[in-house]
């Protein structure tokens, strides 16, 4: 399994697939720069917004956005399986601190999965 976690800002370019994890377009990037780009991935804008407005913890944000994964369940394979072929680079927004958390959990189930 080939699996990597990039920051926008640096993205390596390493031949894998660079999907991008965040709700919307950041714009600090060119579209051009990652090769996927699927807002489901990221948490929703109402789980975001309570963890980056100190509503909630990070413990109870993560538990709440493995909740809607499994609503989404079938992109983990998804992104499993091209971990273990060509390899993926999860890239996350660096102005947006929900991202790298869900892409930490997201590198976890994709693991997991490919197990």
């Amino acid at each position: 399994m080939k699996l990597t976690i990039s920051n926008l800002l640096e993205i390596p370019d390493i031949g894998s697939l660079r999907v991008l994890v965040a709700r919307k377009w950041p714009g600090l990037r060119a579209k051009e720069e990652v090769d996927q780009w699927d807002p489901d991935l990221a948490a929703s804008v109402e789980l975001s917004h309570l963890l980056t407005s100190k509503r909630i913890s990070e413990s109870k944000f993560v538990e709440q956005y493995r909740k809607e994964l499994e609503s989404n369940y079938s992109l983990v394979p998804w992104l499993a399986a091209i971990a273990n072929n060509s390899g993926l680079t999860l890239v996350f927004d660096p102005s947006d601190p929900t991202t790298e958390v869900c892409v930490k959990i997201l590198a976890e189930q994709v693991s997991v999965s490919s197990s």
